[in-house]
């Protein structure tokens, strides 16, 4: 996650990748300790 943001993302930051959404829940000496990964939802079916 990390690399992918250029830098140790904070908790409840959130990005897409891959068809997922990554939700960071906590961070531990400048690393992601828990995360939650879920499905991306079609533009259409948003709320």
């Amino acid at each position: 996650m990390a690399a992918r943001l250029g830098r140790v993302p904070r908790p409840n930051e959130s990005f897409s990748a891959g068809g997922a959404v990554f939700t960071v829940r906590r961070v531990r000496r400048s690393r992601v300790f828990e995360a939650i990964v879920a499905p991306e939802k079609p533009a259409g079916q948003a709320r």
